[in-house]
């Protein structure tokens, strides 16, 4: 088993065609006596794209994520993402968290720090 730190790094490129898909969406109206019935208010979809647009920033949210330590672990040839953070203190006690999909490591994001540093 080969286990390599990971860093949770985006590429630039990949960023700008998520922006630019952002910039051309169309958003077909609804009639707005439907509200959620037929999906998402066209009211709260507008909010949210703009919320990606021109408030989101990806890389805040990648040095966040990149402040825990990173794994990636090849297990019969499948990769394995997790963090290994090691407690504080006189006696520190492991612990796993364990998570299944479609979940995310980011579930534990902020129990982490409580857990490994009393």
């Amino acid at each position: 088993m080969a286990i390599k730190p990971l860093t949770i790094a985006i590429e630039n490129e990949v960023l700008n065609r998520i922006q630019q898909k952002l910039n051309n969406a169309v958003i077909s109206p609804i009639p707005a006596d439907q509200g959620w019935e037929k999906g998402t208010s066209i009211e709260y979809m507008l909010e949210l794209l703009e919320y990606w647009k021109d408030k989101y920033d990806w890389r805040k949210q990648e040095a966040k994520l990149n402040r825990w330590k990173h794994y990636k672990a090849t297990i019969n040839k499948s990769d394995i993402h997790f963090i290994h953070e090691k407690g504080k203190g006189e006696n520190p006690k492991p612990i796993i968290l364990t998570h299944g999909w479609p979940d995310s490591f980011y579930r534990f994001d902020k129990i982490i720090e409580l857990l490994t540093n009393p």
